[in-house]
């Protein structure tokens, strides 16, 4: 998977064609350590998804953040 932002929009994509289209539309690649350092309570709603999609954690039917954390923190060990 390959995460890529451009102000606050995060895009996580599977091939480096995708990946390149969306650089070639200013895009910039996200190296893992940045974005490790971004605080889950911080996240949005699609970050929060995409954050679970790629830990391969099962979000169910939750749709707010605030049922998204909830499930995250329970599948990573949390309160």
């Amino acid at each position: 998977m390959i995460t890529l932002q451009r102000l606050n929009v995060v895009r996580i994509v599977e091939t480096e064609g995708e990946a390149e289209q969306l650089i070639s539309r200013g895009f910039e690649h996200i190296e893992e350590s940045e974005e490790a350092e971004k605080l889950i309570g911080d996240m949005t709603s699609p970050e929060l998804k995409a954050y679970a999609k790629k830990k391969g954690i099962d979000l169910g039917d939750a749709t707010k953040k605030e049922d998204i954390l909830i499930k995250i923190q329970e599948a990573e060990g949390g309160e």
